[in-house]
């Protein structure tokens, strides 16, 4: 489903295409792999309100950490950083290989100047996991960022 979908957009547009499916998945009967597409169309098309909506909708329903892991990507690329940090920080617990949690992690601590948070949350996780050795290059790259922020304010 999540292929043809693809070639319908392809071939049809994303609008287009986010109009049917959100008609579609008003239909309670309707498989939750329609809301999952659909939150996913609505997340590239620019409208993640939309897709959150849909990813709370499926939230509900009961947890799957594929749908927690969109929803908190989300709610970080929508300028809802705060919200998404302790969403992303207990899916890293979880998967503390995810390069994909960990970049999203990294660049909201950054928006919202919470560098000291991502430094003492990822010391917390390399305690937890001291084989994720990627965790230590997430830290350097924090506390450069750290580093730069108290430079540019002059402290």
């Amino acid at each position: 489903l999540w292929e043809l979908t693809e070639l319908e957009v392809q071939r049809d547009g994303l609008e287009e295409v986010l109009g049917r499916l959100g008609r579609l998945v008003r239909i309670p009967t309707l498989p939750r792999v329609y809301r999952e597409i659909y939150a996913s169309l609505c997340r590239r098309a620019g409208l993640p309100e939309a897709a959150l909506k849909e990813y709370e909708k499926l939230g509900a329903e009961g947890v799957r950490p594929n749908i927690q892991k969109r929803e908190a990507i989300t709610l970080a690329k929508s300028g809802r950083e705060r919200e998404a940090l302790p969403l992303l920080e207990e899916l890293l617990r979880a998967s503390p290989a995810d390069r994909y949690l960990h970049a999203s992690y990294v660049a909201a601590c950054g928006r919202i100047g919470e560098e000291e948070r991502g430094i003492n949350f990822y010391n917390e996780l390399l305690g937890r996991h001291p084989g994720v050795k990627t965790i230590y290059g997430h830290i350097k790259k924090l506390q450069r960022k750290c580093m730069q922020r108290q430079s540019e304010n002059g402290q």
